[in-house]
């Protein structure tokens, strides 16, 4: 566990869905996507039992959950060895800029490095200029990849 002195971070698991929820809805929301208590709950419910699935939350000094990663497991077939992508990161924004995020990817890339993972992914909005600059000062690289996608459905 990461401490500082107004925040701490650990990992997450099923019992901690009734508290991620609300930031949760937060986090879509900022996506413009509709935000559903009920339906984020089951969701979080699912993935907390998914085993590819390393989830991490950032508590404020009440307990109160202030911010989230949610990784899942990869792999380098180059290396031939596993690796961890960052599929969601977020950090209410009354505690952004508070050193939340950053923490929470020290701790990620000290997990992966305990795990012997040998690379970090991630996929970011290059418009996102705080998020782009987290990720560069923590070690990040722009790769020369076009990232694709197909909807299978909604």
């Amino acid at each position: 566990m990461s401490e500082n002195e107004h925040f701490s971070i650990r990992g997450a698991g099923v019992e901690d869905v009734s508290g991620l929820v609300p930031l949760y809805v937060d986090f879509l929301r900022s996506y413009n996507h509709s935000a559903d208590a009920k339906q984020i709950s089951d969701f979080l419910h699912r993935i907390f039992t998914e085993p590819g699935v390393v989830f991490f939350l950032a508590e404020d000094s009440r307990s109160r959950i202030v911010g989230f990663a949610a990784c899942i497991l990869s792999y380098s077939s180059v290396s031939q060895a596993f690796a961890l992508n960052i599929n969601d990161m977020f950090v209410e924004a009354a505690c952004r800029r508070r050193g939340v995020a950053t923490a929470l990817c020290d701790v990620i890339e000290a997990y992966a490095g305990t795990n012997r993972f040998v690379k970090l992914f991630l996929a970011a909005d290059p418009g996102a200029e705080p998020a782009m600059k987290l990720y560069l000062k923590a070690g990040f690289t722009v790769e020369p990849f076009v990232s694709m996608m197909k909807k299978l459905s909604e």
